[in-house]
């Protein structure tokens, strides 16, 4: 990832350089009329903000906050606890390391994505989507506690956690945080 990231931003100095109408190479102006017209310096600097996006984006991700195990042992509870505990005592654990905090989303969406929770409409009054156990739920301990809402008196689910999805779910940060292009091998030469 190393290597990947020099050669983005070697690209991208070159990238801006050329946008600039001089050769990336020695400095000098770009005598060529084919490099000094007005399209293509837009397109130089076009694909040079774009490599510096990625820059940063590859950046952020290894910012990303993979707790120690002692890390791990302070966002883990011994009890079951609804998914929004555990993503605030996460959350809370990466401001605490001066990480940036996890989006519960991106966990939600892989919990989707792998089959271990959906989303329902669960409301009658109002099309509200919530996450529910999925399919494969049971493998990994996560289930639905039902309750009676103190606002409608309605049956609502809370999505819970034991502790042994808890632990798994911090082993599995890494995977989840990884985008999903070098997942799949895309975006690699």
């Amino acid at each position: 990832m190393a290597d990947e990231k020099a050669v983005l931003a070697r690209a991208r100095d070159y990238m801006r350089e050329l946008s600039e109408g001089r050769d990336p190479l020695t400095g000098r102006e770009v005598d060529d009329e084919v490099l000094s017209q007005p399209r293509l310096r837009r397109c130089f600097a076009f694909v040079a903000a774009y490599l510096q996006r990625e820059l940063v984006r590859a950046a952020d991700a290894d910012d990303a906050f993979i707790p120690t195990d002692e890390q791990a042992a302070s966002i883990c509870c011994e009890e079951d606890i609804p998914a929004a505990e555990f993503y605030e005592r996460l959350n809370a654990a990466a401001v605490a390391a001066g990480k940036p905090p996890i989006p519960p989303r991106t966990i939600n969406h892989f919990l989707m994505q792998s089959g271990f929770a959906d989303g329902r409409v669960e409301s009658v009054f109002v099309e509200r989507r919530v996450l529910r156990a999925g399919e494969r739920a049971e493998e990994v301990g996560i289930y639905d506690k039902p309750r009676l809402s103190p606002r409608t008196g309605a049956l609502t689910y809370t999505l819970m956690f034991p502790p042994e999805t808890q632990h798994w779910l911090l082993r599995c940060l890494p995977a989840i945080l990884t985008p999903m292009e070098e997942k799949n091998g895309e975006g690699r030469e």
